[in-house]
This record gives structure tokens, C-alpha cells and sequence, in this order.
């Protein structure tokens, strides 16, 4: 049994070639940063483990993917 994995990229001109650009993976590691103040313990440390890890493949799959998301909501916190 052979299984097939399509991936679609598309670009919306914050990226080139799927690729995310500097101010994208600033802004992802940033939220990294900042999901360990506003989520202190486990599970700020797994969020910011997954998007440091998004960040270093820096590769965009779809635009308003889940870790743009993730981001998003993240940074829209304020720390306690």
C-alpha cells in the first residue's frame, strides 16, 4: 500500500516560494518568547518548543495555517 502526501504552497506575498520571510520568523520566535510568560509551565514550554521548530524549517505549508494562528493569539496576550 503506497500512501501520497500532497502539500499545496501558495503565495501571498508576505512569502516567496513558500519560504517565510525574516519578519515572519521573527514574529514566530517572538511568540515563542512570549507564550512561556503568558503560559508559565508545561505548557508555554510546549508551545514554544513548536514554534521555534516551525520557525527553524521555515517553510510556509498554507497561508493562515495553524501556527500563523497559534502566533497570532499568542501575541494578542498580555503577560500576567
Amino acid at each position: 500500500m503506497e500512501t501520497t502526501i500532497t502539500v499545496e504552497t501558495t503565495n501571498t506575498g508576505r512569502e516567496r516560494d513558500g519560504k517565510l520571510d525574516g519578519q515572519e520568523l521573527r514574529r514566530l520566535r517572538g511568540a515563542a518568547l512570549h507564550a512561556k510568560r503568558v503560559y508559565p509551565g508545561p505548557v508555554g514550554d510546549l508551545l514554544a518548543r513548536e514554534l521555534h521548530a516551525y520557525a527553524d524549517l521555515g517553510y510556509r505549508f498554507l497561508p493562515n495555517a495553524l501556527m500563523d494562528r497559534l502566533a497570532t493569539e499568542i501575541l494578542s496576550r498580555q503577560s500576567s
